[in-house]
């Protein structure tokens, strides 16, 4: 018998093999659900498998990441003429997989049953007429804000990525067109795939949540979101598996910050679902930020990646860890 030539698989079909494996569980989570098969975070963790699948075979086609994007992996599709029109669909994660996934299968993916649960859609639009800051509904949230303390001078946040801004430098509304983010924009573009460091342990997707810097900024490391701009509206806390019974609504800064500061001093706010640069996923626990000895910071680790400005051996960086 004739031997037959034995072709191999290339990456970009064993990637569209696997995200059609994890779409069809996205699919049959429904059912499941209803007969009790799979619980909510068990979605949710689906969900950001499937995410984070379609995000490696978007930039195994193109070459890069997708970006420029916004932190927040909105399930609301931004209008236009809103004041964060800067944004657009085309800063918003789902709208750049529709591509890979389909229309419909996106905003499916991009909703969390749990984080619905905990912050529904209404939340936004009652913190929005408090406040007039307008965030879209988000349960996820990318991997992708850091300081530009090169071109402005400023360090506000230490999780700021090697290399820097995965999926491109996105600047808040309102300061696209000051010079110092005009340039962020070019000296940070969307990256390759193949530059994350330490793909394994790096984040690339995960539960949208907030915390308020505190007063050592440098060092803070709370949840996924940082900075005020980007997520106010959303729960103070890890959703998955917490161990504090009641409900949350977040329609003023005062009871948010209330409720979260007794569940951080409790830390009994859960696990954070991520999934990583390599395309796992997981349900990752809250760290203590050890510094000089003493708890400072609790929260979600954040970045394996940080870029930091060569500080002297004496800085608080070389002796600040997670544990």
């Amino acid at each position: 018998m004739k031997r037959g030539h034995v072709r191999t698989l290339t990456l970009t079909e064993v990637l569209a093999a696997g995200a059609a494996v994890g779409l069809l569980f996205t699919l049959t989570v429904p059912a499941l659900h209803a007969g009790g098969g799979r619980n909510r975070s068990d979605v949710c963790l689906g969900n950001l498998e499937a995410l984070g699948l379609a995000v490696r075979m978007y930039a195994e086609d193109q070459g890069t990441l997708p970006g420029r994007l916004h932190p927040a992996v909105s399930h609301f599709p931004p209008d236009p003429n809103d004041p964060f029109t800067n944004y657009g669909r085309n800063r918003i994660l789902i709208w750049k997989l529709r591509a890979v996934l389909g229309e419909g299968i996106t905003d499916r993916l991009a909703t969390c049953p749990v984080a619905e649960g905990i912050n529904p859609d209404s939340n936004f639009a009652a913190f929005y007429s408090l406040t007039s800051r307008l965030v879209y509904p988000a349960h996820y949230v990318v991997n992708n804000w850091g300081s530009i303390g090169e071109q402005s001078g400023v360090s506000d946040n230490v999780r700021a990525t090697r290399p820097q801004y995965y999926f491109g430098y996105s600047p808040p509304p309102g300061s696209g067109t000051d010079p110092v983010q005009l340039q962020a924009m070019v000296d940070y573009p969307v990256q390759p795939l193949g530059k994350i460091l330490r793909a394994a342990e790096e984040w690339m997707i995960a539960d949208a949540w907030y915390r308020p810097k505190s007063g050592a900024p440098e060092l803070q490391q709370e949840g996924p979101y940082q900075t005020s701009w980007s997520g106010e509206a959303l729960p103070n806390f890890a959703p998955h598996q917490r161990r504090d019974t009641g409900g949350y609504t977040y329609t003023s800064s005062l009871s948010r910050n209330s409720d979260s500061a007794a569940i951080r001093s409790r830390k009994s706010d859960g696990v954070t679902n991520t999934v990583f640069f390599d395309g796992h996923a997981a349900p990752v626990p809250s760290k203590s930020f050890v510094l000089y000895a003493t708890d400072i910071l609790y929260g979600f680790p954040g970045t394996v990646n940080p870029l930091m400005q060569s500080p002297p051996p004496t800085s608080v960086y070389w002796r600040a860890i997670w544990r």
